[in-house]
């Protein structure tokens, strides 16, 4: 830990000191013998480790309360942190509250830490990172390329048969998975003499062994020449002699490709050997293309490359046994909280620019009480006696109960048992306050509840920051001043 001078020396060159809930205390030894809460968010504020359902005004107890639904990832997390002992025997998890987008935890060190306590949450978020990474690599697995789930079998063999051959070499452009021995054998006759040269692209599915023999003779004086890509489906025997008669003075130009749009199940069954070689020798690559664009894979992110948690973490030390109490009462309420704000996000989110005379505000609460009809500021001097404050505060009360909203920065003994008082009866107040708020402030303890039934008010017309800082003087005039105008204004 470094001694109080090179603090000091280190300030000198640190600049303007920034507001921020993840500083540690300059002056706490991290490694030795004490307990913290630490509260970690995560990057971005994603909800990634579940939601919370239940009713924010259902009994602790009932199976309506509030409570959080983990994820997969969150219950990863959550086993992370009770693991710590694993590492460091020395300390001890106390209890742990996982939320949606962030996390709270109690760490006991028992005896003396080996490091900074900043290395053994470093340790732990990247035991997280590395199972979410498990995560997600679980989810990435690469799908099948070819999409099967509405074919028969008798596609599918059909299919995988066609396919077999095309994976290591072009085919031939004839199609004969379908024929007969008759009438592949006629067709080989016809087929000796232009075997040396490129054969016309023509697809026979259902032809008979004599149409088969007629072709081939027709084809032999065709084979020097290209041949047109017609595409014959279920031809009979003097339409093909017809056709190929007039195919011999037509065979020296070439023939226009003719286009069938909606082809019925028997003509896309004889569809012409010619397109069937085409796309066999082509298969290989488009097979390859479709595992590339295949919708399984395309849709299925590769594994994220941010990280989980945010950087740094909050802590609080404890200084007493009450608070350790108060810590785990936090983070047991913390679900209810959370679906209060949800809500009441008007009385329990911070708010800023709130121009009320001539002073600009930051604050949370119900900002209707500033339209009560009547707001009544509360002075009581600190030279006054313990009766005569009594006095002051019966008075105050029934003010109250008439209607009245009490405003003050409660100051002074006197002060502080008036707005004590009616805050514990209920009454509605305006609370000023010498520290600011920020994006990430929110009320505390019972002011939290005070908040989300709409009797509270919290205002400051400063800016936020972490410091303990005695209220002097001359701010507590202008506090007293401010509930006047406030108590005063339209």
């Amino acid at each position: 830990m470094p001694s109080p001078e090179q603090i000091v020396a280190k300030k000198q060159f640190a600049g303007q000191k920034k507001t921020s809930m993840h500083r540690r205390s300059d002056s706490h030894d991290y490694s030795e013998r004490r307990m913290y809460m630490i509260t970690m968010e995560v990057e971005g504020r994603r909800p990634l480790f579940g939601r919370i359902i239940g009713n924010p005004y259902a009994p602790a107890n009932s199976s309506d309360a509030p409570r959080i639904e983990l994820t997969e990832l969150g219950r990863a997390v959550q086993d992370e942190w009770m693991g710590i002992h694993t590492y460091y025997p020395q300390i001890e998890v106390r209890a742990v509250q996982m939320m949606p987008d962030h996390m709270h935890g109690i760490l006991f060190v028992k005896s003396r830490l080996p490091v900074h306590l900043g290395q053994v949450i470093s340790g732990f978020k990247a035991g997280c990172r590395k199972r979410q990474r498990a995560l997600e690599g679980a989810a990435a697995k690469p799908q099948p390329t070819e999409k099967k789930g509405t074919q028969s079998a008798g596609e599918q063999d059909t299919r995988s048969a066609g396919m077999e051959g095309a994976a290591a070499k072009p085919q031939p452009t004839e199609k004969e998975g379908t024929q007969s021995a008759g009438e592949q054998g006629a067709r080989s006759a016809g087929m000796k003499g232009a075997a040396a040269k490129p054969q016309p692209t023509e697809k026979k599915g259902t032809q008979s062994a004599g149409e088969q023999g007629a072709q081939s003779a027709e084809m032999e004086g065709a084979a020097a020449k290209p041949q047109p890509t017609e595409k014959k489906g279920t031809q009979s025997a003097g339409e093909q002699g017809a056709r190929s008669a007039g195919m011999e003075g037509a065979a020296a130009k070439p023939q226009p490709t003719e286009k069938k749009g909606t082809q019925s199940a028997g003509e896309q069954g004889a569809r012409s050997a010619g397109e069937q070689g085409t796309r066999s020798a082509g298969m290989e690559g488009e097979a390859a293309s479709r595992a590339a664009a295949s919708p399984q894979v395309a849709a299925l992110p590769p594994p994220g490359t941010a990280q989980l948690f945010a950087k740094g973490y909050n802590d609080l030390i404890l200084r007493s046994y009450e608070e350790l109490q108060n810590w785990e009462h936090y983070l047991r309420d913390n679900p209810r909280r959370l679906l209060l704000k949800r809500a009441r996000p008007d009385w329990l989110r911070p708010f800023f620019n709130l121009k009320i005379g001539a002073t600009t505000y930051s604050g949370i609460g119900n900002r209707n009480l500033l339209r009560s009809p009547r707001r009544l500021p509360v002075r009581v001097s600190r030279r006054l006696t313990k009766e005569q404050i009594d006095a002051v505060t019966t008075q105050y009360m029934e003010a109250a109960r008439h209607g009245a909203v009490l405003v003050s920065p409660a100051i002074s003994p006197g002060e502080k048992q008036v707005m004590r008082t009616a805050f514990d009866a209920g009454f509605p107040t305006i609370v000023l306050m010498e520290n600011g708020f920020t994006a990430m402030s929110k009320p505390k303890g019972e002011q939290f509840d005070a908040c989300a039934n709409g009797r509270l008010l919290m205002l400051s017309p400063w800016e936020h920051h972490n410091e303990k800082r005695a209220i002097n003087a001359a701010q507590c005039t202008q506090l007293n001043l401010m509930a006047i105008e406030i108590s005063s204004s339209d």
